[in-house]
């Protein structure tokens, strides 16, 4: 059949799913070129499941909200987990949504 085109896939708090070759052609196909993946940095969940056991993330750059509520772009970086991780921050509608919803009216930063 006629497979629909895939417009956008947006991510909330999305752990790691799998290894770097799985990560690699999701990453190049419609799905991954179409797909925003939404971080707060101190989301316990962001940084599930380990690293050590060759988990990736699929998409190697994360958006996210900083503390201004300008968007920001930054790299993924595997190796690092930041200090205070929390369960609290991975609550969609407190950390995500307050934080898009106050940044849609600011511009974004580079």
């Amino acid at each position: 059949g006629n497979i629909p085109r895939i417009a956008k896939i947006f991510t909330y708090g999305s752990p790691r799913v799998g290894d770097a070759q799985f990560c690699q052609q999701y990453e190049n196909s419609a799905a991954g070129q179409a797909t925003l993946q939404w971080v707060d940095p101190q989301d316990l969940v962001t940084h599930l499941a380990p690293h050590s056991l060759q988990y990736r993330h699929a998409i190697r750059f994360q958006h996210y909200v900083d503390a201004s509520g300008c968007v920001r772009r930054m790299p993924i970086d595997e190796n690092k987990t930041p200090n205070g991780l929390t369960l609290e921050a991975h609550r969609l509608e407190k950390s995500y949504l307050s934080r898009l919803l106050t940044a849609g009216s600011q511009k974004s930063a580079p």
